[in-house]
């Protein structure tokens, strides 16, 4: 069990180095999921930006997942 993004990469190694045929192991049940998380602080006295850095990074984000461009950053991840 692992990172399904990490096997998909670690696989594509192997199969550029022939010793993974890229089709005889086959994805199984997803037995768990993990997040990530990006923190801001509650202290805005000393970043006078954090409201418009938050804002505009969830906004990007948003629109990323949405027009599947962060799709192909993982898959052209796992194709390298």
């Amino acid at each position: 069990m692992n990172d399904g993004l990490s096997i998909q990469w670690e696989l594509k190694k192997l199969e550029k180095k022939g010793k993974y045929d890229g089709k005889s192991i086959v994805k199984g049940a997803v037995i768990s999921a993990e997040q990530g998380f990006l923190g801001f602080t509650g202290n805005a006295e000393g970043f006078p930006f954090k409201d418009d850095f938050k804002a505009q990074y969830l906004s990007i984000l948003r629109e990323m997942k949405e027009n599947g461009e962060v799709k192909a950053i993982a898959e052209a991840f796992v194709k390298q």
